[in-house]
């Protein structure tokens, strides 16, 4: 390019970043910088995301050390950007320092802040700033409520979730999947499996999520059987992408019975692509072998593939005459 400005420096740098090469940004800024080109805050901008693709502390300090040599310090955009940058270096301690020097800290700043703290473990520190971030009298988008509970889950504080879905109910947030999700998740690590009921059968839209978590919450309080029934009713919906994909996540007390669930609902919904997948899967881990051969061959007939049932029916005997 024969004539260079900060805006065309600017716009590769960018465009860089926008697209997560991480690497070319960063080159991009420092070669830059050694032009003689002074750095104005899009340039530190897409500098600082160039460091969160690359989940580099080391090249983020760095930027980091010039942006405070600047003459923009801590405006708040710079700011958060780095607050996220420093979340997802693992940077926990670096993070907290910036979001306690902003200023003017806003929403994004909350939001950045407590979810680094939710992901790193810290339902303390996470909850801690929820509660501070209402007393000065911001109000909590969703991003930061699903947060709020996710700390409460963390710490299986069961009174401080209640207050904060009491909140949602104040402020009429309903029928939002992620925080019923996030609600199931936390009343069933909590035992309250009464709330996780009456949520979960509210419920207009579920997902894999919101089946995991109520069935999941089932077997963690020891009533094995009803996780089985709920299973088993997902599949009568004909919900088997998501039975399948819970069955990897299943706690172990139910796993053998699940397969054996999904199994029987493949044959009743004719996939018998997925009854084949599901019974392998089954045989590979010796579950219920002679069941499973017999579920198999019952899928095949049915299909109307006399052939491979009887295969199935022949491998059968010979596990017999083995047994």
């Amino acid at each position: 390019m024969p004539h260079q400005t900060i805006v065309s420096w600017n716009a590769l740098i960018t465009a860089f970043a926008d697209n997560l090469y991480g690497n070319e940004a960063l080159h991009t800024f420092f070669q830059m910088e050694n032009g003689g080109f002074v750095a104005d805050m899009v340039s530190f901008l897409g500098a600082l995301r160039g460091c969160t693709s690359l989940a580099s502390l080391e090249l983020g300090q760095v930027v980091h050390s010039l942006l405070m040599e600047s003459q923009y310090g801590l405006d708040v955009v710079l700011g958060n950007t780095m607050i996220t940058m420093y979340g997802w270096c693992g940077s926990v301690d670096d993070a907290k320092i910036v979001f306690e020097k902003l200023l003017s800290p806003n929403i994004v700043s909350w939001r950045s802040m407590i979810g680094i703290y939710c992901r790193d473990g810290k339902g303390e520190e996470a909850l801690g700033l929820f509660y501070q971030m209402h007393l000065q009298g911001f109000k909590p988008d969703e991003a930061i409520l699903v947060g709020a509970l996710e700390a409460c889950a963390t710490l299986g504080a069961h009174e401080q979730g209640q207050r904060v879905h009491a909140y949602l109910a104040e402020v009429g947030v309903f029928e939002v999947l992620v925080l019923e999700n996030t609600l199931l998740s936390l009343y069933g690590k909590c035992g309250n499996l009464c709330d996780a009921w009456a949520i979960f059968r509210r419920m207009e839209k579920r997902d894999i999520i919101s089946w995991t978590s109520i069935i999941t919450g089932f077997c963690l309080c020891g009533y094995s059987k009803a996780a089985l029934d709920l299973f088993s009713r997902m599949q009568l919906e004909g919900r088997l992408d998501e039975a399948e994909g819970l069955i990897k996540e299943a706690p172990a007390e139910i796993y053998s019975e699940a397969c054996l669930c999904l199994l029987g609902a493949c044959k009743v919904h004719g996939d018998i692509e997925r009854g084949v997948y599901v019974a392998n899967q089954i045989i590979n881990m010796d579950l219920n072998t002679p069941l499973v051969h017999v579920m198999l061959s019952n899928l095949y007939a049915a299909m109307g593939r006399p052939d491979e049932a009887a295969l199935i029916r022949e491998a059968l005997g010979r596990i017999r005459m083995q047994t």
